[in-house]
């Protein structure tokens, strides 16, 4: 009984539903960046966001992500 706790526990998510939720998030990050360089507003928008998502988006930006 004990092993079949443990296995859904470590079940992990399907891996459609995340595929499909990154790949939403990388295009909403890439048609927002595509408008931030067209309003040349990165600075106005980077102090809205807070120090920890301009770090995930400047590491994002630098890696390709968009």
């Amino acid at each position: 009984m004990e092993s079949e706790q443990t296995q859904s526990i470590n079940t992990p998510p399907p891996p459609t539903t995340t595929t499909a939720t990154n790949i939403q998030e990388k295009e909403n990050l890439h048609m927002e960046h595509t408008q931030l360089e067209n309003n040349n507003s990165h600075t106005e928008r980077f102090l809205q966001l807070g120090t920890k998502t301009i770090a995930t988006a400047l590491m994002q930006h630098h890696r390709g992500i968009f």
